[in-house]
């Protein structure tokens, strides 16, 4: 994916370049598959989780491919047993109904 910033942004991007970062900015689509293919940063800052470590990794372990056996693994998450535990999970997520339908929108590629 290819990524452009404005030039007063340059030394804040390669601070964090191998760091987890959230990005906000424009991005452009490939319509035939919906994925992102460049994204014009306009702010980005570092991600901080309590408890966990997001120190430096290298290239190539970012771009190393993990089945979701490897992923959840690592994450050290399991299988949901019951419905019941997802029920109202993850409902901060977005203001308003509105805002949701427009990440359905979004993620369907529409």
């Amino acid at each position: 994916m290819e990524c452009q910033f404005d030039e007063s942004m340059e030394e804040t991007v390669y601070e964090y370049l191998r760091s987890f970062v959230r990005v906000t900015g424009e991005t452009q689509e490939d319509p035939a598959t919906g994925r992102i293919t460049s994204v014009i940063i306009k702010d980005i800052e570092p991600v901080a989780i309590e408890g966990r470590d997001f120190g430096m990794i290298s290239a190539e372990a970012f771009w190393q491919e993990k089945s979701l056996e490897q992923l959840a693994a690592e994450e050290n998450v399991a299988p949901v047993q019951r419905l019941e535990d997802l029920l109202g999970k993850g409902s901060d997520l977005w203001t308003d109904e509105d805002d949701f339908e427009a990440f359905l929108a979004a993620s369907k590629g529409s």
